[in-house]
């Protein structure tokens, strides 16, 4: 609440400037105030806000800094809207070309009206070219992930068959070894994790046995690229560590790593580095994981099921064994796997969706308000309109039109802002696995067309109030 009020606050100090230095005459003749030299310091500021944003974006996403990302994008957006008047002329000409052809006089009258009121025109599609921005950056994001964890399952995961489990229970050691004895299961890979420091971050270890992460093993669990040593030196002792991981430390394999656990310190040698990062930066093997941590419980199982089983009829028979074994854990294929992380992406990027559609249809709340303004301002105008021959209905579709181009000017801005800060996100999230960005076009084309039908939904009565006024009384307004 007290944010709110602030806020609040706060974004009425420049309007009230700008009011208090409003000269007598100015304000008698209604004339607008602003001077070429605030145009240009307006221009200016925004310019350098935008150079700023976007190098401050770029930086993040190659140096993988999210804090630096965040700022960016916000001084990207602060500058975009300062320039936005400035684009507004030609933009809204190329917007407005078909809406002319189409609509004729009241396409031509929408157009002169928008770009007359430049500054107008771009605070009100601020609000929205921000929303649109931050859902089009959500639908870049969840797009990539997807395609990310369909790159992965199909490139590094070797097994037919996963087993999961919550992370309270995890998979006992019995479970582990009554799915290894049922019929057609060939080789079980266990997968587990915990954490450890170093020095004073806290860092997350996987623990996996060396012949289930070797991509020449044909019953191997996973290929993660390795780049240098080999993954068979874990067995005796040691750690494989990320590409990112040894270029950040400037390790190498033979170097030692500091890693400090619950149990106590216990330096490892570096045996192998490896490019995949999905599944872990660190890897230690399961015997090193039971000399350093006390429980025992997986987290996954990697199945490999024998030449000729059928895969469905396998999976039946480890789910009937989890059924009574392990109620909390579950069998799925690498699709069904990929489609559960891809339900739970979605869930989360979804709701953020929910809430900054709030952010939206405000933002469309001020289109209603900026067209009610400008019938009003333009009181006279439409009174001459009206007595030289234009219909209601002209006057109606003049003023739905003009909605039109602002909120698809809006739109357009956001999502092009929108596209640029889901590629940052992405390159900013490569060590997380998302390797690949994906542009959802269909998504992004259907959010231009609701944003825009939206803003003409928002004009309906502006445009109503407009073309019922009294043509004798607009015209005596003065």
């Amino acid at each position: 609440m007290l944010g709110g009020v602030v806020m609040t606050v706060v974004s009425a100090i420049a309007p009230a400037i700008k009011a208090s230095r409003v000269p007598p005459l100015a304000a008698v003749r209604t004339v607008t105030t602003t001077t070429v030299t605030q145009r240009r310091t307006k221009l200016m500021v925004g310019a350098i806000m935008t150079v700023v944003g976007v190098g401050a974006t770029a930086f993040a996403a190659r140096s993988v800094n999210l804090a630096v990302l965040g700022a960016g994008a916000v001084a990207t957006v602060l500058g975009v809207a300062l320039l936005a008047p400035s684009i507004v002329p030609p933009f809204i000409h190329v917007l407005a070309t078909p809406i002319r052809r189409l609509r004729g006089v009241s396409g031509q009258l929408a157009e002169e009206n928008a770009t007359r009121g430049a500054q107008r025109t771009a605070t009100a599609a601020a609000a929205l070219m921000i929303g649109t921005a931050l859902i089009a950056a959500s639908l870049v994001l969840a797009a990539s992930i997807n395609t990310s964890t369909n790159k992965i399952l199909d490139q590094g995961v070797r097994s037919e068959l996963i087993v999961s489990a919550d992370r309270v229970s995890g998979i006992g050691p019995t479970v582990t070894e009554a799915i290894r004895s049922t019929e057609g299961v060939a080789t079980v890979a266990q997968y587990r994790y915990g954490s450890f420091k170093i020095g004073n971050a806290t860092k997350l270890v996987v623990a996996m046995d060396g012949p289930s992460l070797d991509a020449t093993n044909p019953n191997g669990a996973l290929d993660l690229d390795v780049l240098s040593g080999s993954f068979s030196g874990l067995d005796g002792g040691g750690v494989a560590v990320s590409e990112r991981v040894a270029s950040d430390h400037r390790w190498k394999v033979g170097n030692t790593v500091p890693m400090v656990f619950a149990t106590g310190p216990h330096p490892q040698k570096i045996v192998a580095t490896f490019k995949t990062t999905a599944f872990g930066d660190y890897i230690i093997s399961l015997k090193t994981h039971q000399g350093v941590f006390t429980d025992a419980l997986d987290q996954l199982a990697f199945v490999n099921i024998e030449p000729g089983a059928n895969v469905e009829t396998v999976k039946g028979r480890i789910s009937s064994l989890l059924k009574t074994a392990a109620p909390s854990s579950k069998v799925q294929t690498q699709k069904e796997y990929g489609a559960q992380i891809r339900a739970q992406v979605s869930q989360l990027l979804n709701l953020i969706t929910a809430l900054v559609l709030l952010a939206i249809i405000i933002a469309l709340m001020g289109v209603l308000i900026t067209m009610l303004l400008s019938v009003l301002e333009r009181t006279h105008e439409l009174g001459l309109l009206r007595a030289v021959g234009m219909d209601r209905r002209d006057v109606r579709s003049m003023v739905r039109w003009e909605a039109a181009i602002i909120s698809t000017f809006g739109a357009a801005l956001g999502v092009a802002l929108g596209i640029g800060l889901g590629y940052a996100l992405t390159r900013t999230l490569r060590d997380q696995g998302i390797t690949t960005m994906e542009l959802p076009y269909r998504s992004l084309i259907i959010m231009i067309l609701a944003v825009t039908v939206a803003g003409v939904m928002a004009s309906l009565y502006p445009a109503r109030r407009a073309s019922r006024l009294n043509v004798l009384q607009a015209i005596a307004t003065d």
